[in-house]
């Protein structure tokens, strides 16, 4: 969905590089795209979590995101469980 946020390394570590995540977003000329797509991981982790810990703590735990994200662009909602 998104190729610019795939990982190009075969074999690359499960861990998250969160300097390489902000640069790759900050280089996006395209601001709705690169909302959509900070958007896009947001939901992903949000259905991690619920499988992991529940919806009810994991709505409670990613509020706090959702709310700025959502405001800034009116498009992306929390998921509904």
């Amino acid at each position: 969905m998104h190729p610019w946020l795939s990982r190009s390394e075969e074999g690359a570590d499960s861990t998250m590089d969160l300097l390489a995540l902000k640069a790759a977003v900050s280089q996006q000329a395209d601001a709705q795209a690169a909302a959509k797509a900070c958007g896009d991981l947001l939901e992903t982790l949000h259905v991690l979590l619920s499988t992991l810990i529940g919806a009810s703590l994991t709505d409670r735990l990613l509020h706090g995101v959702w709310t700025p994200l959502s405001s800034a662009t009116s498009d992306l909602d929390p998921p509904t469980p």
